[in-house]
Order: C-alpha cells, then structure tokens, then sequence
C-alpha cells in the first residue's frame, strides 16, 4: 500500500465516496449527483 496524495482542495460525495480534484463537478460522473452533494475537505 502506498501513500495517495490530493489536491489541495478536494470535494467528495458521502453516500459514494467518488472525490474530486479542485472544485465539485456539475454532476457525479458515477452517480449523476448534482454539485450540491458534494462536500469540501480542507
């Protein structure tokens, strides 16, 4: 097992999982989640 290292600002949506580099996307690539259900980590 390595080490994963993100971006500085990193957005990801609970109920998923799926993250996001920088700002959230229009919608989940997976799931099809709007913007809104993403969380920012800082």
């Amino acid at each position: 097992m390595g080490l994963t290292i993100f971006p500085q600002n990193v957005t990801f949506i609970t109920y998923i999982g799926n993250t996001a580099g920088g700002e959230a996307p229009e919608r989940c690539p997976i799931c099809g989640a709007p913007r809104g259900k993403f969380k920012k980590i800082e």
